[in-house]
Order: C-alpha cells, then structure tokens, then sequence
C-alpha cells in the first residue's frame, strides 16, 4: 500500500486515533495475557465464564478506564474561546463581547440568548470533525459560524460559545460513556465466541483476545482492516 490515500489511517482520518489506541491496547493486554506477564492473571486460558468476567475486569479498570477515552470527544473550551475571538477580531476587525451588560441592549440579548445557544451548538455539532483525534481536541470549522452570525441583528458573544460549547461536552461525555460500555460487551462478546463457544481456550500471539481493527505498515501508518469505514473508537468497536 504505496498510496496512503488508498486506505483509510490515522493520517488521513485522524478520528481514528482513539479507535488506533483502543486497538493497541487490547492486542497488548492479550499479549500480556499470552506471555504470563499479567499478575492479576497468570494462567492463558479461558476455561469459563468466571475466567471471562475476570479478564474484562482487569481490561476495564487497568487498561481502559485510565485511559479516559471520553476525553476524545470532548472541546477544550478556554482555548477553543480564545482562538476564535482571535479569528473574529482579525476577520472582522472588531470585538467580540464576553455578554451584553448594558441596560439598552440587555433584554434583547436576554430574549435571543436561548435562541443563538441552541443555534451555535447546532451548528458546532454538524461542522466538528475532529471527534477521536486526541484529547480535549475537538474543534469546528469557525467560518461557518462567522458566516450565520456577521451580519446577524441578534448579538453573539464569548457566553453562548461557552455555554453551546458546554452543552456539547456535556452531551458527548454522557454519549462516549454508554457507547464505551456498549464497545465492551461487544468486545467481551466476541472474546466469549472465540474461547468458549469455540473451544479455543488458550491465549497465544497467535490466538489473540481479538482480532486487530489495524495493521501496521512499512511506512509506519496503521492501515484500518477489513474495509472498516467507521471513523471513530465507538463505531469501530460497536460495529464487528
């Protein structure tokens, strides 16, 4: 694979990055597990499900939890603030007001306040790409809001980012922990097939927990497998 954008990769879908080390993660732990280097677990069988609890335990709390992978998925609101009140002021050589405080202008900002939060969030929420690039990474194409609001009668200012922005945090904390406790029964699903239902009890490096999502090229980038069109750590692990 000479063409780099012949396959999808952490290059060109940085989303992917999470899903790249959720991945490593779990081949890791089955190496571990295959060379008898986890203390919590030193034999390399699966025998049952007893065993099966057991090593989903131990991926949860020890490789996984720690990790924080919602964090993924999260903005870094002061310096997602700061760069977009730069952009603003150098694009239309003006400021951006933290709120309206004054009397004139208050009880209109009041009135639209709601209206432009719920307005902004939307429009983050559908132009962000960045979701699973790195932590607290995620951004959003600010043109797009520059574009709805330049010449918009009713005031945006530095508190509905803040609060469109903790809005969405918020949102896909609560979305990336369900979707990361469902890619876990899946996992566990597929670990439960492979050693118990199909008798394949041993760990090996050969045997592995799961089957890697990537594979790692001579050019150092790490190809997604199987034709994997899913751009982020929950649809990859949701979707075998």
């Amino acid at each position: 694979m000479e063409m780099e954008e012949a396959y999808y990769n952490e290059k060109n879908t940085p989303s992917l990055n999470s899903a790249l080390i959720l991945d490593t993660i779990l081949q890791t732990f089955s190496k571990n597990l295959a060379e008898g280097k986890e203390q919590k677990y030193p034999k390399q069988k699966i025998d049952n499900e007893e065993d099966l609890n057991k090593i989903m335990q131990i991926l949860n709390d020890d490789y996984i939890r720690p990790r924080k992978f919602e964090e993924f998925f999260q903005f870094d609101c002061e310096g997602i603030k700061k760069k977009f009140k730069l952009e603003w002021e150098k694009k239309f050589t003006k400021t951006i007001e933290d709120k309206i405080i004054s009397l004139e202008k208050k009880s209109s900002y009041e009135i639209f306040k709601k209206v432009n939060d719920e307005i902004l969030a939307e429009l983050i929420e559908k132009n962000c790409t960045t979701l699973g690039s790195k932590k607290m990474g995620a951004t959003f194409d600010f043109e797009v809001v520059f574009e709805k609001f330049k010449d918009s009668h009713d005031p945006l200012t530095l508190d509905h980012l803040s609060q469109a922005l903790n809005f969405l945090n918020k949102k896909w904390m609560n979305n990336a922990l369900k979707f990361i406790e469902e890619a876990l029964k899946n996992i566990r699903g597929e670990i439960h097939y492979k050693f118990i239902q199909c008798n394949r009890r041993t760990i090996t490096h050969s045997n592995s927990l799961t089957s890697p999502y990537f594979s790692i090229l001579p050019n150092g980038l790490a190809a997604a497998n199987n034709g994997i069109l899913f751009l982020s750590i929950l649809s990859i692990y949701m979707a075998f």
